[in-house]
């Protein structure tokens, strides 16, 4: 027993100290470049991806309103280049890479 709680805490130390090593960064930091349009504006020409995301859970208000930054909300937090492609559909927006 007394080898059991001593392990355990030995094993919670070194837990502390790895978690005061990882690199934390801000949500506010994580903010799109631009703003982009609402999922509703991709919607009519891009109906089969519009209707896989909204099987996700990103697709869920009240999971989405837990985040604080609104603009982390939208498709341009993983697509860049929507608000050009929104204005003329000739521009083709970025692949996700975030």
């Amino acid at each position: 027993m007394k080898k059991t709680v001593i392990l355990f805490f030995l094993l919670t130390i070194i837990a502390a100290g790895c978690a005061r090593s990882w690199i934390y960064q801000p949500l506010e930091t994580c903010k799109p470049s631009e703003s982009a349009p609402p999922a509703s504006v991709c919607q009519p020409c891009h109906q089969a991806p519009f209707d896989a995301w909204k099987r996700t859970r990103h697709s869920e208000e009240q999971r989405m309103a837990k985040i604080s930054v609104p603009e982390l909300r939208e498709c341009g937090a993983c697509h860049e280049g929507l608000a050009a492609h929104a204005a003329d559909s000739a521009k083709p927006p970025l692949p996700s890479a975030k």
